[in-house]
């Protein structure tokens, strides 16, 4: 049900488009060429010729009555004649195909006769029994090896009906047999059962049809019921068979109903009975008109069924999609004339009508004559389908070359534009070209142009496509100058195509390769300048590499650039505070100067810098040397000082005031001076004298814990009191 919906909802969604189309299809098509024939044509159909061109065959017959003769003509593609063959007796069936053309004769001693596209007779079968008559011929590759098989449907009256096969010598390969009922009159070949080999299908009526003049294929005929549809393997043994409330007129073949498999759609009095490959039968289609011809129409991708009776039926799913009144069909064929991938159906009735798998008439010709035959094929081989109708006394063919031209142009065009909107740049020159050559020929300029410049921006974005490559790949190997000069190129081109998402890609990889050349320059130059022992430069070079390398997403080298900055920071640190130390020290701020110096030290440490050990310890040396020099030597100078005042207060109290004072330097300097006295001028040893010197001279005798008096005359000697003396003295009286 779903299926249906979509279906009926494309039409109705491309019916206002449609109509505009058939209006246009008709005011281009026209008569190409058309020539005498003799008579009503019986046959139509083209054989290939040279430069793709084709040869287009049909036969004339002037008379119904029996023994009257036929001709078979071929035509040129520009409708000159190339050849007429004489029939011995009346055509009762024709067909072109495979580069070959068989026709059966009716009558008594009916035959099957096979002619070249070179109009000589090839072989001839038959005849040979006076009540036989030919009622279908049929040629098809039964094996798909390139050489046709040809299938003669015949009835010997009360003997009954046989079909025999041929090949392509004439040798019949095999006959099958039936009732005097059933006629074979229909004969397709299709692989039904997929095993890889045509099988044949056959439309039976149950007796000799009631024909006026004998001829039978294509004019309304009746049958005698009831009939079959009897499908064979190509060896004859038999698949399934159908019974038919009617003869069988016409037989189409294709997958129906979308299941991958054939199906098989017969025109069996005014229905249409569609067929599985496997014999069962899925739709009914009743249409209340005697069906003569069927086609196989596709539309929007779904494979459909034209029915031709006295009016044109579109069937699908078991639905009856539209219906177009006419005239009564004769003949019918399907192509896709506009090239727009919808079928058009060409319908052969009391005029011409072509008519588009939607519904719509696209073209129908009330002047001609009674249309007995119609065909559609490439005649002049520039992939134009054409109409070729067979008339009474005349064949014409018909074009809407240009509107086709125009069709398939666009059609061309919007393939290109959507593979170049997928990207598929490769695929859209071939189309776009086209487009552009068959605009030309029209004479559609704006469309020309519109075409040209498409295949110039696909073949832009192709070479845009080469150079992004190249320029990634350069980058990738780290070629980082060739990958700046492919992309570069891209850029050119990819800008010539209008196409600014690739533009800004390549753009990206040009700015990254721009930057890593920058910050491998960069690194390059801090390591040089660390190298040289330029820190600011090596420090700035790697902050610079560093945020580049970190911007690009390469740790490694990022890593090692940071590691440049922190050690030359460092560095530049340690010698700003070991120059901040100098001066401190120069200054005499030696605290200052201390922990400046400690901190520059610590910043050479964090950098592994050991050049200035040296330096650092020199300069601790000098600040230690002059922080003792400006603490410790005045001190000392102003204890000496003072211990000199206190010397000369001594012996300036010794001398006017006969005071002694124990102790202090005065002191000291005096028993040195009795020591150095004593060594000089005693008469005793060295040790002695010193002993001597050091004594008491006060008359004291000093023992551990006691001290004795002095007597009263101690402490003279010569009129000289010593320092010692007056110092026992004073100590003793206190």
């Amino acid at each position: 049900m779903e299926y249906k919906i979509i279906f009926l909802t494309a039409i109705i969604l491309a019916s206002t488009v449609i109509a505009e189309t058939g209006g246009d299809y008709k005011n281009y098509f026209k008569e190409s060429w058309s020539s005498e024939t003799k008579g009503v044509s019986t046959a139509l159909g083209s054989l290939p010729d040279v430069a793709g061109s084709r040869i287009l065959v049909t036969s004339g017959v002037s008379s119904y009555s029996f023994g009257k003769s036929a001709v078979i003509y071929a035509f040129d593609y520009e409708g000159g004649k190339k050849w007429e063959y004489h029939v011995s007796g009346l055509p009762s069936n024709i067909d072109v195909n495979h580069d070959y053309i068989a026709y059966g004769t009716e009558g008594q001693g009916g035959y099957i006769v096979v002619i070249g596209g070179d109009g000589k007779s090839i072989w001839k079968k038959g005849g040979g029994y006076s009540s036989s008559y030919e009622h279908t011929i049929s040629i098809a590759d039964m094996d798909s090896d390139g050489r046709p098989e040809f299938f003669s449907g015949k009835n010997y009256g009360s003997r009954g009906n046989i079909l025999d096969a041929y090949d392509v010598e004439g040798k019949a390969f095999a006959t099958l047999s039936f009732g005097s009922r059933d006629l074979p009159v229909v004969v397709r070949a299709a692989d039904l059962n997929g095993d890889g080999i045509d099988d044949f299908i056959i439309g039976f009526a149950t007796s000799a049809p009631s024909v006026t003049g004998g001829i039978f294929v294509g004019i309304d005929v009746s049958y005698r019921t009831p009939a079959y549809i009897r499908a064979y393997k190509n060896d004859g043994t038999p698949l399934w068979d159908i019974r038919t409330d009617a003869g069988v007129q016409d037989i189409a073949v294709a997958d129906f109903d979308g299941d991958g498999s054939l199906d098989v759609a017969a025109a069996v009095g005014s229905k249409v009975m569609v067929i599985g490959g496997g014999g069962e039968l899925k739709w009914t289609y009743p249409l209340g008109d005697s069906v003569r011809k069927l086609g196989v129409v596709d539309y929007l991708g779904n494979t459909a069924i034209a029915a031709g009776a006295d009016k044109i039926y579109l069937l699908n799913s078991g639905e009856t999609l539209w219906a177009y009144s006419t005239t009564t069909v004769r003949d019918m064929t399907t192509a896709d004339l506009d090239g727009d991938g919808c079928t058009e159906i060409i319908a052969g009735a009391s005029e011409l009508y072509v008519i588009d798998c939607r519904g719509n008439l696209m073209f129908s010709s009330s002047g001609l004559k009674t249309v007995y035959k119609v065909h559609a094929a490439n005649l002049n081989g520039i992939g134009v389908e054409e109409i070729a109708v067979g008339l009474q006394d005349s064949v014409a063919v018909f074009s809407a070359e240009d509107y086709a031209r125009i069709r398939k142009a666009e059609n061309s065009y919007n393939l290109a534009k959507e593979l170049y909107d997928r990207g598929n740049y490769s695929e859209v020159q071939a189309h776009a070209r086209n487009a552009f050559v068959l605009y030309t020929h029209v004479g559609r300029t704006v469309e020309a142009k519109r075409a040209e410049s498409l295949e110039a921006n696909a073949e832009s974005m192709i070479s845009a496509e080469f150079f992004y490559n190249k320029s990634l790949a350069y980058f990738e190997s780290g070629l980082l100058n060739e990958s700046i000069e492919a992309a570069e190129e891209g850029i050119k081109h990819a800008r010539a195509a209008g196409n600014t998402g690739l533009s800004t890609k390549l753009s990206k990889i040009k700015s990254e390769a721009e930057l890593s050349c920058d910050c491998l320059e960069n690194l390059a130059d801090a390591k040089r300048f660390y190298d040289n022992g330029f820190w600011l430069n090596a420090s700035i070079s790697a902050e610079r590499a560093y945020e580049g390398f970190t911007t690009l997403g390469v740790q490694g080298l990022a890593d090692e650039s940071l590691r440049i900055k922190q050690v030359s920071d460092n560095i530049m640190t340690g010698e700003t505070l070991f120059a901040q130390a100098v001066e401190e020290t120069l200054d005499e701020r030696y605290t200052s100067a201390e922990i400046s110096l400690a901190s520059s030290a610590e910043f050479y440490g964090l950098a592994g810098y050991a050049d200035k050990d040296g330096e650092l310890a020199a300069l601790e040396s000098v600040i230690n040397w002059r922080v003792f020099r400006k603490t410790w030597m005045p001190r000392a100078f102003y204890l000496f000082i003072v211990l000199m005042l206190m010397s000369f207060l001594t012996l300036f109290l010794n001398l006017v005031f006969h005071v002694q004072i124990r102790g202090g330097l005065p002191w000291l300097f005096m028993k040195i001076d009795d020591t150095v006295y004593a060594v000089r001028y005693g008469s005793g040893s060295f040790l002695e004298n010193i002993a001597r010197s050091l004594a008491p001279k006060d008359g004291r005798d000093y023992e551990v814990g006691k001290r004795t008096p002095p007597r009263k005359d101690a402490g003279k000697k010569g009129g000289l009191t010593t320092l010692d003396s007056v110092l026992n003295q004073l100590d003793y009286e206190d």
